[in-house]
């Protein structure tokens, strides 16, 4: 991905839970999504959690015509405290990694795109997207 300044960096989607919503609704589950972002230039990449969406759909239908916008941020309310430190806004120094959690509120019947967005886009371009399934 490449940001304002030219900038490029990878991100690598480490692994995805799933939790029980902590309010008891059985409809919904939390998804815990871990990903590195790593600066591959030699320039400072600037991030945001902006650019890391979730939207309904499956894979076939988002690569045949993904609909920009319509996606939602991670749930910066939650409580990060059993699962790890979240992935916020932030800069990465040249060679520089980092690595963070992004909590979604899913329902347990549905089908899920997580996507990280160029960041120098304002959330118009999709660099990776990938699948995400209900636990049940």
């Amino acid at each position: 991905m490449t940001e304002s300044n030219h900038s490029t960096a990878t991100v690598t989607l480490n692994s995805v839970k799933y939790a029980p919503e902590p309010n008891g609704d059985s409809l919904t589950e939390l998804a815990v999504v871990s990903l590195t972002l790593k600066n591959t230039s030699s320039k400072p990449f600037a991030f945001n959690d902006d650019a890391i969406l979730v939207q309904y759909g499956t894979l076939a239908n988002f690569v045949s015509g993904p609909t920009n916008g319509d996606g939602w941020g991670a749930d910066m309310t939650a409580d990060y405290t059993p699962f790890g430190d979240p992935l916020r806004n932030g800069e990465l120094a040249p060679g520089e990694s980092k690595t963070g959690l992004a909590i979604y509120e899913m329902s347990r019947n549905a089908s899920y795109i997580l996507q990280f967005d160029d960041p120098a886009s304002n959330g118009g371009k999709p660099l990776a997207f990938w699948s995400l399934k209900s636990a049940k």
